[in-house]
Protein backbone atom coordinates (compact mmCIF):
# COMPACT_ATOMS: atom_id res chain seq x y z
CA UNK A 1 0.00 0.00 0.00
CA UNK A 2 1.36 3.62 -1.11
CA UNK A 3 1.65 6.09 1.77
CA UNK A 4 -0.67 9.67 1.10
CA UNK A 5 2.05 11.23 -0.74
CA UNK A 6 2.28 8.34 -3.63
CA UNK A 7 -1.04 7.48 -3.84
CA UNK A 8 -1.90 10.42 -5.72
CA UNK A 9 -2.12 11.69 -9.59
CA UNK A 10 1.03 13.87 -9.58
CA UNK A 11 3.35 11.18 -7.35
CA UNK A 12 6.65 10.12 -9.29
CA UNK A 13 7.41 6.92 -10.54
CA UNK A 14 11.11 7.24 -8.32
CA UNK A 15 9.10 8.50 -5.36
CA UNK A 16 6.90 5.07 -5.55
CA UNK A 17 9.60 2.94 -6.66
CA UNK A 18 11.87 4.26 -3.80
CA UNK A 19 8.74 3.96 -1.02
CA UNK A 20 8.47 0.42 -2.41
CA UNK A 21 12.08 -0.34 -2.18
CA UNK A 22 12.13 0.91 1.79
CA UNK A 23 8.81 -1.09 2.43
CA UNK A 24 10.70 -4.57 1.17
CA UNK A 25 13.96 -5.95 2.17
CA UNK A 26 16.23 -3.91 0.50
CA UNK A 27 18.89 -6.45 -0.05
CA UNK A 28 18.77 -6.50 -4.08
CA UNK A 29 21.22 -5.50 -6.86
CA UNK A 30 18.59 -4.58 -9.29
CA UNK A 31 15.24 -2.91 -9.29
CA UNK A 32 13.11 -3.31 -12.27
CA UNK A 33 10.78 -0.87 -13.36
CA UNK A 34 8.03 -2.03 -16.32
CA UNK A 35 5.80 1.00 -17.01
CA UNK A 36 2.21 -0.18 -17.56
CA UNK A 37 2.54 2.23 -20.90
CA UNK A 38 4.71 -0.06 -22.25
CA UNK A 39 3.03 -3.21 -22.70
CA UNK A 40 4.16 -4.73 -25.62
CA UNK A 41 7.63 -4.73 -24.30
CA UNK A 42 9.76 -8.19 -25.07
CA UNK A 43 10.74 -10.10 -22.48
CA UNK A 44 14.06 -10.60 -24.46
CA UNK A 45 14.28 -6.78 -24.38
CA UNK A 46 13.80 -6.81 -20.56
CA UNK A 47 16.48 -9.51 -20.04
CA UNK A 48 19.18 -7.95 -22.29
CA UNK A 49 18.82 -4.92 -20.96
CA UNK A 50 19.20 -6.38 -17.08
CA UNK A 51 22.30 -8.59 -18.61
CA UNK A 52 23.67 -5.36 -19.53
CA UNK A 53 23.48 -4.24 -15.99
CA UNK A 54 24.62 -7.26 -14.46
CA UNK A 55 27.00 -8.21 -16.45
CA UNK A 56 28.66 -5.77 -18.29
CA UNK A 57 28.66 -3.02 -15.32
CA UNK A 58 25.85 -0.92 -16.91
CA UNK A 59 24.64 1.49 -14.47
CA UNK A 60 20.88 1.08 -15.70
CA UNK A 61 19.14 0.76 -18.94
CA UNK A 62 16.07 2.33 -20.70
CA UNK A 63 14.00 1.69 -23.57
CA UNK A 64 12.96 4.04 -26.01
CA UNK A 65 10.93 4.26 -29.34
CA UNK A 66 11.28 6.35 -31.84
CA UNK A 67 7.91 8.60 -31.77
CA UNK A 68 6.16 11.47 -34.16
CA UNK A 69 3.48 12.16 -31.82
CA UNK A 70 2.36 16.04 -31.84
CA UNK A 71 2.47 17.92 -28.76
CA UNK A 72 0.84 21.32 -27.78
CA UNK A 73 1.69 24.58 -25.72
CA UNK A 74 -0.91 25.98 -23.68
CA UNK A 75 -1.66 28.40 -26.45
CA UNK A 76 -2.18 25.83 -28.82
CA UNK A 77 0.46 26.20 -30.69
CA UNK A 78 2.91 22.92 -31.81
CA UNK A 79 5.71 22.29 -29.45
CA UNK A 80 9.09 22.35 -30.88
CA UNK A 81 10.67 18.27 -30.19
CA UNK A 82 14.29 18.48 -30.36
CA UNK A 83 16.56 14.88 -29.83
CA UNK A 84 18.63 14.42 -26.61
CA UNK A 85 21.76 13.03 -27.62
CA UNK A 86 23.56 10.88 -24.95
CA UNK A 87 26.84 10.16 -24.06
CA UNK A 88 26.51 6.38 -24.90
CA UNK A 89 23.39 4.27 -25.99
CA UNK A 90 23.29 0.59 -27.03
CA UNK A 91 20.89 -1.18 -28.87
CA UNK A 92 19.67 -4.29 -27.04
Amino acid sequence: MRNNENANDSASTESAMLEFSEKINPDYDILCLLQATSPLTLAKDINNGLNKIAQESFESALSVVKTHRFTWNADGTPTELRCIQQAQTTGF
